[in-house]
């Protein structure tokens, strides 16, 4: 049975489809920061994914659970009544769900199930784009209404994507609680002032950033030039502008817009770097279209990085030229880090990047907005330092893992009807 009795730890199975990225970040993140005396952690995945080899590595409970991320009718059907026997043997007080596919498997199962669990969903991310017919809206949008009903709570990472929920899917928005992503943040990289000679030879492989660091490319030897030591006086050093972003290459995060823009952008600093870390379906479009503008010397597709967050304080200016996103949460890495961003003005990235100063904006998909404001940020020092302080200082208040943990956890309670302190489930989700 699902007993909720104040003394007894709580039992969180965590049901989520194949996911690398965001979703797999936030599950490690509030796993790892979960108040163990209180919650138990159990985990069912797909045994192929990141996030199962992960688990087993740290010694989680865990059950493989084979669950596609497109939808396939016979394989979910499988999928649910297997999920509704592990329910059973597992007996959570609550069963926290990530991502709408996974919300439709996991909440068919509970409906089978006699004695059921406490239900939550976390939307990590929009359900339609531009592409979604109409007929396809208004059937998915009667599902998810249907199964909110026989849900517990649901959880946004982000104000934009309970909007979207409610105004355009017809959920209750009492229902709806926001709690953004968290990061675990570092301390901030040391970053000294630029060096004030600009290059003005043809462009090198290495880069001497604003930290005079040059390990950014460690696969290639340094020119003979660099192979000294560096001068006592950073700014005799010449300055190789680095423009950076951590993203998916996948259409939604807009990085042939930043290619467009690196064109504008080395017409002015032509020794500039545009270093690219991540991978996806359009990694090779990408270098395509940067060879086919002449400028694929001055980019480096680094592919997936573990340690992307030490990568980031090497930049001179973040980018981030979504066309759609659900929040941002290399933004707040970034931030965290002082490096000043450039970021699309689109869903989520708004609460993160004010326009004014938290980072600059620019229109989505105009490539010369974004060159204009990546060089704005290059050219005036004390405008990039000042945001990135500022920056900084805001995601530090607002996005760190301990709230997000904190929030999340309160949320247990009040759907188990354990409220700690003055909390009550009716106040978080009309927060």
């Amino acid at each position: 049975m699902y007993n909720t009795g104040m003394e007894e730890r709580l039992t969180i199975a965590y049901l989520v489809r194949p996911a690398e990225g965001g979703i797999k970040s936030h599950l490690t993140t509030l796993i790892a920061g979960l108040n163990i005396d209180r919650f138990e952690p159990v985990i069912i995945c797909p045994p192929d994914s990141g996030l199962f080899r992960e688990a087993e590595e740290s010694g989680y409970r865990l059950f493989p659970l084979d669950l596609s991320g497109d939808l396939n009718i016979p394989k979910d059907f499988k999928a649910v009544l297997r999920l509704k026997r592990l329910i059973r043997r597992i007996h959570p007080h609550v069963l926290h769900i990530h991502s709408i596919k996974a919300g439709l498997v996991g909440r068919l199962a509970t409906l089978m199930l006699k004695r059921k669990p406490k239900v939550l969903l976390t939307v990590h991310s929009f359900v339609f784009d531009e592409r979604t017919g109409n007929v396809k809206r208004r059937i998915v949008s009667w599902i998810e209404r249907m199964l909110a009903k026989r849900t517990d709570g649901i959880i946004a990472v982000s104000n934009a994507l309970k909007h979207e929920l409610v105004d355009t899917m017809g959920i209750d928005p009492d229902k709806i609680a926001v709690i953004p992503n968290g990061v675990s943040f570092l301390p901030p990289a040391e970053r000294n002032p630029r060096p004030k000679g600009r290059a003005a030879e043809p462009l090198i492989p290495y880069a001497v950033t604003k930290n005079g660091n040059l390990s950014l490319f460690p696969d290639l030897e340094p020119p003979e030039s660099l192979a000294d030591p560096m001068p006592d006086e950073p700014e005799e050093a010449a300055w190789t502008p680095v423009v950076g972003t951590v993203a998916r290459l996948a259409p939604q995060k807009g990085i042939d817009h930043l290619v467009r823009a690196a064109a504008a952008v080395l017409l002015k600093y032509p020794a500039a770097r545009f270093v690219i870390v991540g991978d996806g379906p359009l990694r090779r479009t990408l270098e395509d279209l940067a060879a086919s503008m002449g400028i694929l010397k001055s980019f480096e597709f680094m592919g997936y990085r573990s340690d992307a967050l030490s990568i980031i304080p090497m930049f001179d200016v973040f980018v981030l030229p979504s066309t759609r996103e659900t929040f941002g949460l290399t933004l707040v890495e970034a931030l965290s880090q002082e490096v000043p961003v450039v970021a699309s003005r689109v869903g989520g990235i708004t609460e993160i990047v004010d326009g004014v100063t938290t980072g600059l904006l620019t229109q989505p998909g105009d490539a010369d907005d974004l060159a204009e404001k990546i060089c704005m940020l290059l050219e005036d020092e004390t405008l990039s330092a000042q945001l990135a302080r500022e920056g900084s200082r805001f995601v530090r208040l607002h996005f760190s893992s301990e709230r997000m943990v904190m929030e999340t956890e309160q949320l247990y309670c009040a759907v188990t009807w354990e409220r700690p302190g003055s909390g009550s489930q009716g106040m978080l989700f009309k927060a």
